[in-house]
């Protein structure tokens, strides 16, 4: 299920309108293509393991005192981590994300991060940010490694910016 607090159509300052309802529908149509994946993945799982779903970052990284203070992450399942935007954006707005321990691969699939260290990265409502940890623990000269512990769900996944 997905859920708005306040109706896209309710939107209109400054000419806000037509961009939020365009934004809104985007996330449905990419909540409704991600759905199968969710539901056959990460919450059949959730039923036999009893883990959630969207877990906080320090899920993975329990000793990482990093991890423990970031609340504008979340995971799905345990491979990928999601860029909250948590405040308005403006043309210029970056955001610090911390990635743990392992091999992070940037949405964008040609950026790769090793954890425990901090990047920037730029928002925009254009897309949502996320990293797929990958199965090796270090980058490579070519990248970390070419298959992600996220899967189809991971591949599936859009981003631009």
């Amino acid at each position: 299920a997905m859920q708005f607090a306040t109706p896209p159509w309710w939107y209109s300052g400054a000419g806000l309108a037509g961009q939020v309802v365009r934004l809104s529908r985007e996330a449905v149509e990419l909540h409704a293509r991600l759905s199968e994946l969710l539901l056959e993945g990460l919450a059949s799982a959730a039923v036999t393991t009893g883990l959630p779903i969207v877990r906080p970052l320090w899920w993975i990284a329990p000793a990482d005192a990093a991890a423990l203070s970031t609340n504008t992450q979340f995971l799905l399942g345990d491979a990928v981590m999601v860029v909250a935007v948590v405040r308005p954006l403006s043309d210029a707005s970056v955001q610090s994300v911390y990635v743990p321990e392992g091999c992070w691969q940037h949405c964008n699939g040609t950026v790769f991060y090793s954890g425990g260290r901090a990047f920037s990265e730029r928002l925009s409502l254009n897309y949502i940010p996320y990293l797929c940890r990958l199965q090796t623990s270090a980058p490579t000269s070519s990248g970390c490694a070419t298959a992600a512990t996220g899967g189809t769900f991971c591949s599936a996944l859009p981003c631009s910016s």
